[in-house]
């Protein structure tokens, strides 16, 4: 009997999972200002409106970041997908990400001012930039080795 689960199946159900966090991310940016009120709403009237413009700020600027990170994961899946695999491409998409994560961190550290629970969304922003960070410096030392390997007779 076959197995189920393959490489070709899991590298698709991540493609079609980046897919959707690219769509998710333009529908969350486009329906912002009607979650942003409901979240204000829900708070008393001297501290919605004191959170109300960091906050839509703070949320535009993480929905853009996600964009851009699920694009450079998009095309880092697209390499893979085509056997592209060590590659100073894959490295470049891998720094983005991880860069995307700081600055998320950074959105929410300062939104933290405003929103206590923002600090949450920091600390895992920090956490997923470092591991991402990692696997781009191993990423880069296989590219390195890859490419002394193809020089080598």
């Amino acid at each position: 009997m076959k197995r189920f689960w393959n490489k070709y199946r899991s590298t698709m159900l991540s493609y079609v999972l980046v897919k959707a966090m690219i769509v998710l991310s333009v529908l969350f940016a486009l329906g912002l200002p009607f979650i942003v009120d409901v979240y204000c709403n829900t708070l008393v009237a001297e501290t919605s409106q004191l959170i109300r413009i960091p906050l839509t700020i703070s949320l535009y600027i993480a929905a853009a970041l996600v964009l851009i990170a699920g694009i450079a994961l998009d095309r880092l899946l697209s390499n893979i997908k085509k056997d592209i695999v060590f590659d100073t491409a894959n490295v470049k998409y891998l720094r983005y990400i991880s860069w995307c994560c700081f600055a998320a961190a950074g959105v929410f550290f300062i939104l933290g001012v405003f929103i206590f629970l923002s600090f949450v969304i920091c600390v895992a922003a920090l956490f997923f930039g470092l591991i991402i960070r990692v696997v781009k410096n191993l990423f880069c030392e296989a590219v390195q080795i890859k490419s002394e390997n193809d020089l080598t007779i």
